[in-house]
């Protein structure tokens, strides 16, 4: 499977995640639903989606695109399956920020191996 293949299918995997994580768990009675919410946490996912489709860093946007749905996974599970803490769920805040980093640092780390590479004068 090519690189930009796997990144653009990881990346819509994300944004159904991010999707079943605002409008498909469980909630108490008293817990809205939120499609801003759902925005700010698709938002990683969206901008690596629109990378992968334009960008010449496919390989390490996959590569990127993996270790944020290892992070996506790991929210999940300390928040809804095993909650250690009251404030757990704080970590759906700081996620998107998380990243809205590795794909920056994964653009900047593409650019790096590329310059690299190329043929010197």
């Amino acid at each position: 499977m090519r690189a930009r293949s796997l990144a653009i299918i990881l990346a819509l995997i994300g944004i159904a995640f991010a999707a079943y994580v605002e409008y498909g768990t469980t909630r108490a009675a008293d817990v809205e639903r939120s499609f801003g919410l759902f925005v700010f946490e698709a938002g990683p996912w969206a901008l690596l989606l629109v990378l992968a489709l334009l960008s010449p860093f496919a390989r390490t946007l996959a590569a990127v695109a993996i270790v944020l749905l290892a992070l996506d996974v790991y929210a999940y599970f300390a928040v809804f399956i095993a909650t250690s803490a009251p404030t757990s769920a704080v970590i759906y805040l700081y996620k998107p920020f998380y990243g809205f980093a590795l794909v920056a640092a994964g653009v900047l780390a593409g650019f790096l191996v590329a310059r690299a590479n190329a043929p010197g004068p």
